[in-house]
């Protein structure tokens, strides 16, 4: 899809006198970022710990059964299971969820707003306008792309966007605007930074 392409996908959200000057989208090649340095130990630990734990427990369970024992409660057996599963989650199945928002996930800067759009059964547009932005930022990414970022992050702060975790961005203070995976990051970081100052009226 061109960039022409990206801009008509937002055409229906643009506010009267409203102008794009820019459109893309996250690289969905892009599997790995600096926070999987920390998730993925995080993860593999979690995994493990959990499926050994209910492994463990379904056989001490099966043998008290056939003895004729008096076996655990069956509701350890259930959670050590829902932890298993969410550990599998955490060590792969939030991949196949990162690289689905990224397919659908379309990116624009426009002379008033930033706007993230996300297609499917019910697309949504969300919107920050350039007064409302507290900050921006730059990360360098891998193969060449990168995030910008549209938010001030901090001790309370922690940006969950692009991991498979978004979940945790029901919290106020895990939600965090960005451009994940971009190509043309300078650029695009750049022109938000130029647009930014002209409507926060900064020389």
């Amino acid at each position: 899809m061109s960039d022409l392409e990206h801009a008509a996908l937002f055409e229906d959200q643009l506010l009267d006198g409203e102008e794009i000057l820019w459109t893309g989208r996250p690289d969905p090649s892009v599997n790995f970022d600096r926070r999987d340095l920390t998730l993925i130990p995080f993860s593999i630990a979690w995994a493990g710990f959990a499926i050994f734990a209910t492994a463990g427990f379904v056989v001490g369970y099966g043998e008290a059964v056939k003895s004729g024992g008096q076996p655990g409660s069956f509701l350890f057996l259930v959670l050590g299971a829902m932890f298993a599963l969410l550990g599998l989650y955490l060590l792969v199945g939030r991949f196949f969820n990162k690289r689905w928002n990224k397919l659908r996930t379309y990116y624009a800067l426009t002379n008033r707003r930033v706007l993230i759009l996300k297609t499917g059964t019910t697309p949504t547009v969300s919107g920050i306008p350039w007064d409302k932005v507290p900050g921006i930022g730059k990360a360098q990414g891998f193969g060449g792309t990168g995030t910008v970022t549209f938010a001030k992050t901090g001790r309370w702060k922690t940006d969950h966007g692009n991991t498979g975790l978004e979940f945790f961005t029901l919290l106020p203070w895990g939600k965090v605007t960005a451009f994940y995976d971009i190509a043309e990051v300078d650029r695009v970081y750049d022109l938000a930074n130029e647009l930014g100052h002209q409507r926060w009226r900064i020389p």
